[in-house]
């Protein structure tokens, strides 16, 4: 009777199982740590290390310690650092080549830590070096800020730049003036003159001369009568033409009373110009916080473009410019998706927590739906962190939901609050002429936005409240410096409002706070002697070329009083015919 056991078959099985144990205990955790940095590696840019990976069968998962991800930009600082971070595997579908993860627990999460070594890959760090340069390239710089010059500049200065109202329209009326004369002293000739009227007279003369008898005198009475009617006819055009005169040189006395006007205002004008700072410091608000938002949507913009090209693989997203095969390349089938009973995606985060720990303290976060292939399960991906009583704030709350169920469509908001953030010792401008520093505040920030294909769309409003700021910089070097310094002791709170708008590559920043109004008092305190004492000699300077101008006009007026003389000569000329 053969036996029942085998036994070199057993102490193969076990042999075999032993192997694979072994391989197991030995090799897997330290393949699948490779695996992961090698393919983080390639994605990022940048060093994917970590300390130490156990792979566990049952329940199936990984469990990482201290995962670090370098900032392909700056070698030398994490992106990221994870203590621990614990996933849970679905297995069944593990089997059918999907990646579902139920669960993943991260905790001690950090950002922007400092490296011992470099984390820079030498090809992929100048690769990205370029594309980061290709993107600033032709981009608006921001606005450069000069404080105003404590000395005023000199009327004479101010004219040689500025053309003045009174006399560009003092020039302009007295063209108007002549080129009047002129059209007058050419009709003039047109009308019944001092000939024509001695005409008249000796007609009548003749018509008296020869009133002999009856009939004589009936024919020259005739004669007379027509002749009368042609003089009241020249009598009229003559009055008529006067009339016309006359409206035109009371329009000319009109307009010489409104130019009497111009050079006060000329002086205003170059006043508030000149003397008047508010056009100096009027971007105040954006030097102060506006370099803080710039690094922000910088660095906004950074991941936007690190994560574009993995977003662009989501089912159904059409890269811009390119062509869609409707045949697939002969050889090559299509990759078809049938229906599933319970459809599910290739990969898939479902829910993840993460436990991070921030400057203002310790914040709990929670990611649902972490997919490319929203269209399967028909729900956004959403991740929140709140956190209150925490080291430095009161609370934070933050909510980033991203829709893409419909991927030609995606539409991605954000919520944020911050409430009672102790704000120390911070720099809110590296400006060298205009170093601000905020000793201390308490801080509530609010904050959403909104992006989708028409680009950015993002508001927010900061209240600082308890504020100690000082300019730390030489208050000798400039009188002004002294007024700013002491406007900026006496602030106790600001609202700072920003808006983002626009593509990402071209975002329009406007920021305003009540910086800017204190500011311009401060400033305006600070030159108001020199501003009046630039008024002064302003209007003397201006008023003495107006003047000049304005006395030609009027003697131009006053040359044209000889047409309305002649013009009543001729009507009382005729009239003395018809006595």
């Amino acid at each position: 009777m053969k036996k029942i056991v085998r036994w070199y078959g057993v102490i193969a099985f076990i042999v075999i199982v032993g192997v694979l144990a072994v391989f197991w205990l030995c090799c897997v955790d330290n393949i699948v740590k490779r695996v992961i940095e090698r393919n983080g590696t390639a994605a990022v840019g940048a060093k994917v290390e970590i300390a130490d990976l156990d792979v566990s069968i049952v329940p199936a998962g990984i469990s990482m310690v201290d995962l670090r991800v370098a900032d392909p930009d700056r070698p030398m600082t994490n992106i990221v650092e994870i203590g621990r971070l614990s996933v849970s595997i679905d297995s069944g579908n593990l089997l059918r080549r999907k990646l579902v993860i139920d669960d993943m627990v991260a905790d001690g999460v950090m950002f922007g830590t400092a490296r011992k070594t470099s984390g820079a890959i030498a090809e992929n760090h100048k690769k990205a070096a370029a594309e980061k340069q290709n993107r600033n390239k032709g981009k608006k710089q921001g606005p450069s800020f000069e404080l105003p010059s404590f000395t005023l500049p000199s009327p004479e200065e101010i004219l040689k730049k500025e053309e003045l109202e009174s006399v560009k329209r003092a020039k302009k009326l007295k063209e108007d003036i002549q080129t009047e004369q002129k059209r007058w002293k050419e009709r003039l000739a047109t009308l019944p003159d001092k000939k024509k009227f001695e005409q008249y007279k000796a007609r009548l003369e003749k018509i008296k001369s020869k009133a002999r008898g009856l009939s004589g005198m009936l024919g020259a009475a005739e004669d007379a009568s027509s002749v009368y009617r042609d003089i009241k006819a020249d009598i009229e055009t003559i009055k008529k033409a006067r009339a016309d005169f006359n409206r035109t040189i009371n329009d000319f006395k009109a307009r010489i009373a409104k130019l009497s006007k111009l050079p006060e205002q000329d002086v205003k004008r170059l006043t508030d110009k000149y003397a008047n700072p508010s056009g100096a410091v009027s971007n105040i608000s954006r030097v102060v916080f506006g370099e803080k938002i710039n690094r922000w949507i910088e660095t906004f913009r950074t991941w936007y473009h690190r994560l574009s090209p993995y977003l662009a693989k989501a089912p159904g997203t059409v890269e811009p410019g390119r062509k869609v095969k409707l045949k697939p390349a002969r050889g090559k089938g299509v990759d078809v998706r049938f229906r599933e009973a319970s459809p599910m995606p290739d990969f898939i985060v479902r829910r993840a927590e993460a436990s991070v720990i921030l400057d203002l303290g310790t914040v709990e976060g929670q990611a649902k739906n972490i997919t490319l292939e929203q269209n399967i399960i028909g729900s956004p991906a959403t991740v929140e962190f709140k956190g209150s009583r925490l080291k430095k704030a009161g609370s934070v709350y933050m909510k980033v939901v991203a829709n893409y169920i419909v991927p030609q469509s995606p539409v991605y908001t954000m919520d944020l609050s911050v409430r009672k953030y102790s704000v120390s010792d911070m720099d809110l401008s590296a400006n060298g002429k205009f170093p601000l520093h905020l000793a201390s505040a308490v801080a509530d920030l609010a904050a959403n936005g909104r992006m989708d294909n028409s680009g950015l769309n993002l508001s927010g409003l900061l209240k600082l409240n308890n504020v100690r700021m000082s300019l730390d910089a030489d208050r000798t070097v400039s009188p002004i410096m002294e007024v700013i310094g002491s406007a900026l002791a006496g602030i106790d709170s600001l609202d700072v409002t920003a808006t983002v708008v626009g593509p990402p590559d071209n975002v329009r920043i406007d920021v305003a706070s009540n910086l800017d109004s204190i500011f311009r008092q401060a400033v305006s305190k600070a030159l108001a002697k020199q501003a009046a004492q630039l008024e002064e000699k302003l209007r003397a300077a201006v008023f003495e070329r107006a003047d000049m101008e304005i006395g030609g006009v009027k003697s131009s007026l006053d040359s044209m009083g000889g047409i309305d003389k002649d013009l009543l000569n001729r009507s009382r000329l005729g009239e003395s015919l018809l006595r």
